[in-house]
Formats: C-alpha cells, sequence, structure tokens
C-alpha cells in the first residue's frame, strides 16, 4: 500500500508538471517550460537536465512502474518540445530518444501494445525527421 502510494503521488506530480510545461509552451514561453522541467526531473530522477548529454540512470527506471515510465517519457518529450521551441536541437534530440526509451521501457514492463503509446512513438519520430531536413 506505502509502494502504490508512493507512485501515484510521482505520476501526479508528473502528470501536473507535464500539464503546466506544455500550457507554457503554448503561451510562446518555452523557457518557463525548461524551469519546470529541470525541476521535475530533478525531483524524480536528482539529475540535472543541463548536463549534456543528459542520460536517466537505468536501474533507477527499472524500479519505476509501467505507468510511471510512460509518464516520464512523456515529460521528456514535452522537454525536447521546449528545447526545439528554444532553438536547441542537440538537447531537444537528445530528449526525444530518453522518450522513446521509455516508452519501450514501459512496454516492456507491461507486456502489452498500447495503441496510444504507438502514437506517440510515431508523434517523437515524426519530430525526429524534422531535425534531419
Amino acid at each position: 500500500m506505502i509502494k502504490e502510494d508512493y507512485l501515484i503521488r510521482f505520476i501526479t506530480i508528473i502528470g501536473r508538471s507535464i500539464a503546466a510545461m506544455l500550457d507554457k509552451r503554448k503561451q510562446q514561453q518555452p523557457e518557463e517550460s525548461l524551469v519546470l522541467a529541470r525541476a521535475l526531473f530533478k525531483e524524480i530522477t536528482g539529475g540535472n537536465i543541463d548536463e549534456e548529454p543528459f542520460q536517466l540512470d537505468k536501474q533507477q527506471v527499472s524500479q519505476w512502474s509501467a505507468q510511471m515510465t510512460e509518464r516520464m517519457g512523456d515529460a521528456a518529450y514535452e522537454t525536447a518540445m521546449a528545447y526545439k521551441d528554444c532553438g536547441d536541437k542537440a538537447r531537444a534530440e537528445n530528449f526525444m530518444d530518453i522518450a522513446l526509451s521509455l516508452y519501450a521501457a514501459s512496454e516492456a514492463k507491461d507486456m502489452t501494445f498500447s495503441f496510444e503509446r504507438e502514437k506517440k512513438k510515431d508523434a517523437v519520430n515524426k519530430e525526429k525527421l524534422t531535425f534531419s531536413k
């Protein structure tokens, strides 16, 4: 029960952070979105997203639930979009790769096909293609 409460708390934090990040980007404030991303990744992973390249601790990710892993993938994608809006191609690509790896990890954890997750992966891959043009 305590572990479930802990995971629910983090999933709620992640969801609220993603919503706030998206709102800031829609208001053409990607720098503010990155401030929120820094706080989220610091709280969840203990890491600093300004490190190049940013990497997640695989052991830490292995302890997350499938749902938490997928939500962190969503956060990584939103962070990538904020970096893209700021013109930082390298960091945007780094976070798109992180999002894809988290979606794959989530899929491996719950061992089910998710149409929604596939749509997310397609969106990330389409964004990555825009960088290569």
